[in-house]
């Protein structure tokens, strides 16, 4: 029997009419609870088949190029799990939780990833949620990335450390932490390359905050990428950054006084900062250093390179990328 409170929004009624609609309504979430949990656990099945670590064989670490050695080192000093010795887990990057990037831009800490997965040195863990492999619709149903499951988010994931050495996991780690596995007899080349890597990341970076902070569009082309290295050839992150200030200060003096379009002020800026360090190279003149930026950090990829691999601290900032140094 109907208990007559059609319109009444209260739920606290308890005569058998209204009671009996409370637990269909129950049951029928219950019922698809159960099923998002079923459809769930296949998922997991698959995920968990696909990269069941005991199908995937360890690699040497002294078989790794000092690249990937500085990319591994970088994510497990800022997102290996505390107690890695049973689980080797690395933590999703979205869970990164330093006041430092983990590179200096994000297409680079993508590369970072992509590069290391590529090559199997990390492998998604079968505890990674399933989100990371697609996403749940509205209606509960779960929609797949394509080739699922080896397409995953790279930022979502869990990852274990598919590597190993002869001494062990734990030695493994201290390794990487501390940075201790430069040859300089070997490695220097790539040690080298790498430093004009970042190098030119961390003035990219620092441009596109400059212009960013005077309302000028940041996106750069193929041009600013080759200035950049060029004026690296002769002067350092710091120095380069002080070029950086002049000009951009000055390009929006231009833009403020004249009128100019913001992209024509910013190209102001960039042929500024090419022109200005030509003519410090043809005079002789004396380029400040600049200091880091706190609204641009050093980024962990920076100091696990500069600080513990190469031991060169400051070097890597103050000085031009140089062979010698290393």
């Amino acid at each position: 029997m109907k208990c007559g409170h059609t319109n009444n929004p209260s739920d606290h009624c308890t005569c058998d009419y209204c009671l009996t609609l409370k637990k269909i309504a129950k049951e029928r979430i219950e019922k698809e609870r159960q099923d998002r949990e079923k459809r769930i656990g296949k998922i997991r099945e698959v995920i968990e088949s696909a990269f069941n670590i005991r199908n995937n064989k360890p690699l040497d670490f002294d078989e790794l190029c000092f690249t990937h050695k500085v990319f591994l080192s970088t994510i497990c000093k800022a997102l290996l799990v505390e107690n890695y010795t049973s689980t080797r887990q690395i933590q999703p990057l979205e869970s990164f939780a330093y006041n430092k990037p983990l590179s200096p831009s994000d297409d680079y800490t993508t590369l970072i990833y992509s590069e290391l997965v590529k090559h199997n040195i990390i492998i998604p863990s079968p505890i990674s949620d399933i989100t990371a492999f697609g996403w749940e619709g509205q209606n509960g149903n779960f929609n797949f990335l394509d080739n699922f499951p080896h397409a995953f988010c790279l930022y979502k994931t869990w990852y274990i450390i598919n590597v190993t050495c002869d001494d062990g996991f734990d030695s493994l780690v201290k390794k990487l932490l501390l940075g201790n596995y430069y040859n300089s007899e070997v490695n220097i080349k790539e040690a080298f390359g790498l430093w004009k890597v970042i190098a030119k990341q961390e003035c990219i970076v620092y441009f596109e905050y400059q212009l960013s902070a005077v309302g000028f569009n940041t996106q750069f082309g193929k041009k600013t990428n080759i200035v950049i290295e060029k004026l690296l050839e002769n002067f350092s992150v710091s120095q380069v950054y002080a070029l950086i200030w002049k000009e951009v200060a000055s390009a929006s003096k231009a833009y403020l006084e004249h009128r100019f379009s913001k992209n024509y002020a910013k190209n102001i800026a960039i042929h500024g900062v090419e022109s200005y360090g030509e003519r410090a190279l043809e005079n002789g003149w004396d380029i400040i250093k600049y200091s880091r930026n706190r609204e641009v950090p050093q980024s962990i990829l920076s100091l696990v390179l500069f600080n513990l691999v190469l031991l060169i601290n400051d070097d890597g900032f103050n000085e031009p990328p140089n062979i010698k140094l290393l």
